[in-house]
């Protein structure tokens, strides 16, 4: 079986509310996610590691 497409994926999370699905992402994006926080922060890990937390929290909360 061929691995479900980043679209699919976003599209169980947001439709069925499907917390497989969202792990998936987060284990795809997370670091691309972090080192982008980094960047932004100046290398603060406390302030960039907070923000990826928040920044996953909040979109699976909705």
């Amino acid at each position: 079986m061929s691995q479900p497409t980043d679209v699919l994926l976003v599209t169980q999370v947001a439709l069925f509310n499907d917390r497989r699905s969202f792990d998936k992402l987060v284990l795809k994006y997370q670091s691309a996610i972090r080192r982008f926080f980094m960047h932004l922060t100046n290398r603060q890990l406390n302030q960039q590691a907070d923000r990826t937390e928040q920044r996953f929290s909040a979109r699976h909360i909705r």
